[in-house]
């Protein structure tokens, strides 16, 4: 006896069609469709009014002051420096000038220029409360300023005094700064 015919396949239907998957489709755009459109119960807030003027220089001066304070604290420095010195006579204080000057361009600078980075970074890790890579930038800062406080102290004990007088600057007018810079060198690392 021959074996029977295998039972015939169910005919596929198209897409779109009665028979196929027009239902399932169906039901897999209504669902995107009621996540796209907003419903009833989504419906927007009424617009806010917008701040007064005075309302946002508060919020600016509140997240502001601590940046505030700090330029001014670090700025202080350097100038109760100059007041201070400025009483004990004009040579002293012409050198004490030059010696801020000097240390501005060749330390400060670049001590400042390395922390710039943190700023970015670190609100990156604040806002993402990301604490532990904030406390780990804020090491790497430190001990990367503190490394190029080294070099910049050796530059200022051994070029201070040569490189001013190679600027037309008298010798005690100098050595008076070069013995400022190294004073300040000490101040450098706080900074």
């Amino acid at each position: 006896a021959p074996a029977p015919a295998p039972a015939p396949a169910p005919a596929m239907a198209k897409k779109g069609s009665a028979a196929g998957y027009a239902p399932l489709e169906q039901e897999d755009e209504a669902e995107e469709n009621a996540a796209l459109l907003p419903t009833a119960a989504a419906t927007p807030a009424p617009p806010q009014p917008p701040p007064s003027v005075l309302a946002e220089i508060g919020t600016a001066l509140r997240l502001g002051m601590p940046m505030i304070v700090s330029q001014y604290l670090d700025r202080s420095a350097q100038q109760i420096s100059v007041m201070m010195i400025g009483h004990i006579g004009p040579e002293e204080l012409g050198a004490v000038v030059l010696a801020t000057m000097w240390c501005n361009i060749t330390g400060l600078s670049l001590v400042m220029g390395g922390m710039s980075g943190l700023n970015t970074m670190a609100s990156q890790a604040y806002g993402a409360k990301n604490y532990p890579r904030l406390g780990v930038l804020l090491q790497r800062t430190i001990l990367m300023c503190l490394c190029l406080c080294v070099p910049i102290g050796f530059s200022w004990y051994l070029f201070t005094r040569p490189v001013l007088m190679m600027i037309g600057i008298e010798r005690e007018q100098a050595e008076l700064s070069a013995s400022f810079a190294m004073i300040y060198f000490l101040m450098l690392p706080a900074m």
